[in-house]
């Protein structure tokens, strides 16, 4: 597998961000992972033409199957016609057209073209997006626009601002399309209540805002740091992401929600908890109320499954070799000494007045 790490819009990527795909268990299939502007750096992209075709004459077998080739040509004559979505009657078409008649072989193309990026398949959606730079560049404008306009949530009527000078690109029949895109890889998060739109947790603000009020923490509160071997960065989008999973518990006061792009404050089963990531390398997590042990428990579970989904190791993997991926500020889960409370209330109350530590 040969990954491009297409930096459009001339945004740089910091490659090494990707480094924990070479250890998951995808690490076999990988090849090289490569990042470049597709559409300007010429150099770069005759560079990994060469390493690509040094590779297949090397590996001496065919990849595909004669009808998967010609119905991947007759995709792409589409796509080089600047066409982005390709509806579903269009594409089963296609296959019979290339020889894929039988409903099973069908199925097999569609997720073997699903997985090379070829025709992107979505449950909320009819069609196939043939055109991955369509779904990036609506998601960078999109964000883009939020952060010059401070918008703390983009609603669907904002899109045609948004889009003003692509409209042929990104129509007003699309933008409901955009924003599920958007939710369904966890860039934002549907607003359910009040004013309908996404809340986009990266164009959020980068500090605690003042307007955001915590409420009293309980001296016993359990103080809890996450962070991976050596402490390793988190993936560029990880914090986000774990900001989308707890959208249902981050706390609220009217229309102001209480999070920021490096931290949030969540409410739910009978306890509170101040999250906060700490320069890309710890999130530390302070955890009050009755049954703050057991939501301790949950929270690192849900960080458990987001490290699954990046192929990086678990914290209970972690822990079974005797690594040090959690440590309990407090020095227990339960039973917290005299000493412990102190440290424990001093921490607490330095990350939220923002001290640091």
């Amino acid at each position: 597998m040969f990954i491009v790490i297409n930096e459009s819009d001339n945004r740089e990527q910091n490659i090494e961000d990707y480094d924990y795909l070479k250890s998951g268990e995808f690490a076999p299939l990988i090849h090289e992972i490569y990042g470049f502007n597709v559409g300007t750096d010429m150099q770069s992209v005759e560079a990994f033409k060469t390493d690509l075709k040094n590779y297949i004459e090397a590996v001496g077998h065919q990849t595909f199957g004669k009808n998967d080739s010609d119905a991947m040509k007759a995709i792409k004559a589409l796509f080089d016609e600047d066409a982005k979505i390709l509806d579903k009657e269009k594409l089963e078409e296609i296959l019979r057209d290339s020889g894929i008649v039988k409903g099973g072989d069908q199925k097999r193309a569609k997720e073997l073209f699903n997985t090379l990026g070829v025709a992107l398949s979505y449950n909320f959606m009819q069609g196939y997006v043939i055109d991955p730079y369509w779904i990036s560049h609506a998601v960078y404008m999109v964000v883009d626009h939020m952060q010059k306009h401070k918008k703390k949530i983009i609603k669907e009527t904002d899109l045609s601002e948004v889009f003003a000078m692509e409209r042929s690109a990104y129509p007003a029949n699309k933008f409901d399309t955009i924003l599920s895109l958007m939710a369904h890889h966890r860039i934002g998060f549907n607003n359910d209540g009040g004013v309908r739109g996404l809340i986009v947790p990266c164009a959020a603000s980068q500090n605690k805002p003042k307007d955001i009020v915590i409420g009293k923490i309980d001296p016993d509160c359990l103080i809890t740091q996450v962070e991976r071997d050596e402490l390793q960065e988190f993936p560029a989008d990880f914090f986000y992401r774990f900001i989308c999973e707890n959208q249902g518990e981050i706390e609220k006061n009217g229309e102001i929600w209480s999070m920021w792009q490096n931290g949030m404050v969540l409410s739910g089963d009978g306890a509170s908890a101040f999250v906060e990531l700490k320069e890309n390398r710890r999130i530390e997590i302070s955890i009050w109320s009755e049954r703050k042990n057991e939501y301790s428990d949950k929270i690192e579970a849900l960080i458990d499954k987001l490290l699954k989904e990046y192929q990086l190791e678990s914290i209970k993997d972690n822990l079974k070799r005797g690594g040090k991926a959690i440590r309990f500020i407090t020095a227990a889960k339960k039973a917290i000494g005299a000493v412990a409370v102190g440290v424990a209330t001093k921490l607490a109350a330095d990350a939220i007045s923002g001290t640091p530590h």
